[in-house]
Formats: structure tokens, C-alpha cells, sequence
């Protein structure tokens, strides 16, 4: 599981740097079957939700505060659930 957790933030890293429609779904995705809301992503909102600018990769400036993050693990978000709608069908 954490190294679910270590690529589903690497995703989330890669986009915030590039700045591209894709992002790489790691194996965290294959292993949740690319369901809508994969147990990493509600893990994350929950360290979030506790400890806001207090959580580790914000203190760490991986990200730059919990609000520019929330849009950005949003739109994430959005692009796993569209790969996962897609490899579904």
C-alpha cells in the first residue's frame, strides 16, 4: 500500500510539473481495478483533511499550499477516473 501511495503522489507530481493532459496511472491503478475512487486517493484526502499545511509533502514544498494541491489532485482525480471509464469498456 505504500508504495500504492508513493505513485499515486508521483502521479500527482508529474502533472503539477508538466502540466500535461496525461498522467502516468501507476500499478496503484491495476491493483484497485480502476475504480472511481482508489483507496490511495481517499488516504490522501484524509492526511490532507488532518493535517493541511501541516502535511508532510506541502512542508516539504512538493506542493505549494493545500488549496493550489486541492485543484490539482482535482483535476488528477478527474483523469484517473476518465482512464479508468475508458478501460472498462
Amino acid at each position: 500500500m505504500l508504495f500504492d501511495k508513493f505513485e499515486y503522489l508521483s502521479c500527482l507530481l508529474y502533472a503539477d510539473i508538466t502540466r500535461h493532459e496525461w498522467v502516468p496511472v501507476g500499478c496503484f491503478g491495476w491493483r484497485s481495478g480502476f475504480l472511481a475512487d482508489p483507496k490511495e486517493i481517499r488516504l490522501v484526502d484524509d492526511e490532507v483533511d488532518a493535517e493541511g499545511d501541516s502535511w508532510g509533502p506541502i512542508k516539504a514544498r512538493l506542493f505549494s499550499t493545500v488549496d493550489e494541491f486541492g485543484v490539482l489532485k482535482f483535476n488528477v482525480d478527474k483523469k484517473i477516473q476518465e482512464i479508468s471509464a475508458q478501460l472498462r469498456c
